[in-house]
């Protein structure tokens, strides 16, 4: 069904929009500036309604104590170097991590492995002259 929505060009219909809307990857109200930029764009029953569904995805996308505390206790291991020039810091941190775990298929490391590999590919857009030609 939701193919089919996303196919059609014209709509009359406002739920329809909606659904486009919260189907897209681009909507997220996550971000202040995003959320403000969709509140000044749509219409505010079209802009309410998605506002409402994209609170019951994030709701049902909740992950479980053991990620949050993973990656609560990742980023503040990873603040000190947060106005670091380079990544180094980060990456001997993340890898002093990955070497004291274990269980490598364990949640914690997945976690640990994502994170190095997030850093390491903002660190390459950073130095690309046109980031935006990486994708």
């Amino acid at each position: 069904m939701a193919e089919q929505l996303l196919e059609k060009t014209e709509t009359e219909d406002n739920e329809l929009d909606v659904c486009k809307l919260c189907l897209s990857p681009t909507i997220s109200f996550v971000s202040p500036k995003v959320n403000a930029i969709f509140e000044k764009l749509l219409p505010a029953q079209l802009y309410n309604q998605a506002r409402v569904v994209s609170k019951e995805r994030k709701i049902n996308l909740d992950c479980s104590d053991e990620i949050k505390i993973n990656i609560n206790r990742i980023t503040n291991g990873l603040s000190p170097f947060e106005n670091d020039m380079d990544i180094t810091r980060c990456i001997v941190y993340l890898d002093k991590l990955k070497n004291e775990e274990t269980d490598k298929e364990s949640i914690n490391y997945q976690i640990l492995r994502i994170s190095d590999k997030i850093i390491t590919a903002t660190e390459t857009l950073r130095k690309l002259k046109n980031p935006h030609e990486a994708f």
